[in-house]
């Protein structure tokens, strides 16, 4: 019998929960940890997308996501530093505040097609914010104030057989994971597709991080990378076909699509001489 959304939900954060303390604890042989690293680098990317996307297919009133919130905010706040056991649960409440937060935003949007112009901008500021000179995303992260902050709310990526962090995720990553994923379904789009192709996309793009974060490409450091690109473009590219547009619409997407290459253009260009 197939199970309600509901217990699905419960059920995968029961999984997230026994893989991660089962991860701090399982002892891995040191030349095992290469491949180890990669098989849990996917495991705990995927399976926080697939939590979401579980999440995505309940109804989420205002009330229910403001509430969600407020917990995982006061989880991440009260129970770190508890040891594993704990600290899976503190992992759950990295990326369900955000993704509750997605959710309620979400349901201000009325118009599938409004969804990509959305993904257009979304994966420009992201841009900006991560490879301008004066990007807010690497002054905050040089910021002895804000970082800590940073550290305490970012969901991280643990290394095999240990609790350690081997990279993180922001908090806007599995927020706009959750408004494009809860809207998606929402207007009847490429749900399942979706969801099939933005993990192994932000899989992949964390594994360039991983393995290649000490290198620069034009100039920009491979260490840091703007997830929101990926998460736009599997939206935009998954559910193409369900974008019915009028010429106003078209136009003013085309026009939106124009002012953001112009802006990367000139990140690429004129700011990094500059900078």
């Amino acid at each position: 019998m197939a199970k309600s959304p509901a217990a699905l939900l419960f059920s995968l954060l029961l999984l997230f929960w026994a893989l991660w303390v089962a991860n701090a604890y399982i002892a891995i042989p040191i030349s095992w940890l290469p491949v180890a690293n990669v098989v849990v680098t996917v495991l705990f990317v995927a399976l926080p997308i697939v939590v979401i996307a579980a999440a995505a297919r309940l109804n989420w009133p205002p009330l229910l996501s403001i509430a969600t919130i407020a917990v995982c905010l006061a989880g991440v706040v009260l129970l770190r530093g508890g040891g594993p056991v704990l600290d899976g649960v503190v992992q759950i409440a990295r990326f369900g505040w955000p993704a509750a937060l997605g959710f309620l935003i979400s349901g201000l949007i009325k118009d599938k097609n409004l969804l990509l112009p959305i993904a257009i901008v979304l994966a420009t500021v992201d841009i900006l914010a991560v490879f301008a000179p004066a990007g807010t995303v690497q002054q905050g992260l040089e910021n002895p104030t804000i970082r800590p902050i940073f550290d305490m709310m970012a969901y991280q990526v643990p290394e095999a057989g240990t609790a350690r962090p081997l990279a993180q995720m922001g908090p806007a990553d599995p927020l706009f994971i959750a408004m494009f994923l809860y809207a998606v379904r929402k207007f009847k789009m490429r749900f399942k597709q979706t969801i099939l192709w933005m993990i192994p996309a932000l899989a992949a793009y964390l594994w360039i991080v991983l393995a290649y974060g000490d290198r620069t490409l034009w100039g920009f450091s491979l260490g840091m990378l703007p997830a929101l690109v990926p998460i736009g473009i599997v939206v935009a590219v998954v559910n193409a076909r369900e974008f019915k547009m009028s010429k106003q619409e078209t136009m003013m997407t085309l026009g939106v699509a124009t002012f953001c290459a112009g802006l990367i253009f000139m990140l690429f260009t004129v700011w990094r001489v500059d900078g």
